[in-house]
């Protein structure tokens, strides 16, 4: 098997960002999560992998404190030296959101729908940047465009609903690395994208990862996404871990029982093609357009705010 794209694309550096060590958590005496370690060095992207409900997701809110209060986590873990386990509830202020920022699987349940993108990209500004006003809305037009989306400046005063799921995603996107944070975990970032918005999703994240020399940790089921798209991969099942390794040396020569026969459970080969068949339903040049309300009473009408156009 060829080596994967990103370890071509960029050598990660040699210094640990993210260390854990025997991580355990449990909810009311109920344990799901079993001495789980592992590390994210800077530059590199790190896949957390293995079925639903194998402890992946709930391992890194439990790293990050964002457990709820019946939750018991114990074990060992640092970001950039300090000691996670150690911190206040007041001092985590300074960590999310900033030091460490998140995408999560659906962009549409974690941005409000009761705000416009520019206001909600604006909040994560003021909490750790202290930007208010023009300052913070320029801020976060250059964010908009870092993520590539087009029409920044009518995306600032769009409602969520206005957007297609992969803008949706480009734009929490925006608000995790608002603050030029030191590790990005995302979760299951591609989830019910298309395959083709799926691929452009996880190159931005590569390219952001390079950019800002940041650490990731990419947690998902999608064994083609971690081949090519990690350096390293954690298997995990039913909240242990089963090895870990590069991902060739995983792949090619698998220790676990589970990771082979995870591994023999990918689809094989390609799909038989379909024959000329008509068309069920064409669209020719539609479009989608929302009004926008007035900025000021003696304003002038905003142009609509239009969506994708089919062809």
């Amino acid at each position: 098997m060829a080596e994967h794209s990103a370890q071509q694309a960029f050598a990660p550096s040699s210094s640990t960002l993210l260390d854990v060590k025997h991580l355990s958590v449990g909810f009311d005496g109920s344990q799901v999560v079993d001495n789980l370690s592992f590390n994210v060095k800077a530059g590199e992207t790190l896949a957390l992998v293995g079925e639903s409900g194998s402890g992946k997701s709930v391992s890194a809110l439990g790293v990050m404190n964002l457990l709820p209060d019946n939750a018991q986590v114990s074990g060992e873990r640092s970001l950039a030296g300090t000691d996670l386990a150690s911190l206040k509830r007041s001092q985590w202020k300074t960590i999310l959101g900033n030091q460490v920022g998140f995408v999560f699987q659906e962009p549409m349940t974690s941005l409000n729908p009761l705000h416009r993108v520019g206001k909600q990209i604006g909040e994560t500004l003021r909490l750790h940047q202290s930007l208010t006003g023009k300052a913070a809305r320029q801020r976060a037009r250059e964010l908009l465009e870092q993520v590539r989306l087009p029409r920044p400046d009518e995306l600032l005063d769009a409602w969520p609903h206005q957007l297609s799921g992969g803008q949706r995603q480009r734009v929490m996107i925006a608000m995790a690395i608002a603050n030029q944070p030191k590790l990005l975990i995302a979760d299951e970032p591609t989830t019910a994208l298309d395959v083709t918005v799926q691929q452009e999703i996880l190159a931005l994240l590569r390219d952001l990862r390079d950019q800002h020399s940041m650490g990731m940790l990419f947690i998902t089921h999608d064994l083609n996404l971690v081949r090519a798209h990690a350096d390293r991969v954690c298997v995990m099942y039913q909240g242990q871990q089963q090895e870990s390794g590069p991902v060739s040396q995983v792949f090619n020569h698998p220790q676990s029982d589970y990771t082979a026969a995870l591994l023999a459970a990918e689809p094989q080969g390609r799909p038989k093609p379909v024959g000329r068949v008509q068309p069920r339903l064409e669209a020719t040049r539609l479009s989608v357009a929302f009004a926008r309300p007035r900025a000021g009473l003696f304003r002038r009408q905003p142009a609509p705010f239009c969506g994708r156009r089919a062809h």
